[in-house]
């Protein structure tokens, strides 16, 4: 287990991890309605020139953190087929 800083420098490559390896197929994950309505509806935001990743005020993101931290490393594991992250 490794320790992970959740910051505005660290969460956009946290972020941007996750957002590629689901659109390369690179992950599956359950289909856990909490899970898939935080990935819906989680965005970015300019603030002021740096790009925020986040949920829209009034709703979480912890799910989409979660499996973001569970494929941080994965992107070093060399795989020719999809990575089931969690799930039956």
């Amino acid at each position: 287990m490794e320790g992970y800083r959740i910051s505005a420098a660290s969460k956009p490559p946290l972020i941007e991890n996750l957002s590629v390896m689901i659109e390369n197929g690179e992950i599956t994950y359950p289909e856990i309605p909490e899970l898939i309505n935080e990935l819906k509806i989680f965005g970015y935001e300019n603030k002021n020139g740096k790009i925020a990743y986040e949920a829209p005020q009034g709703y979480h993101d912890d799910c989409v953190i979660a499996l973001a931290l569970a494929c941080w490393h994965l992107k070093e594991i060399p795989s020719g087929k999809p990575l089931l992250v969690c799930g039956p």
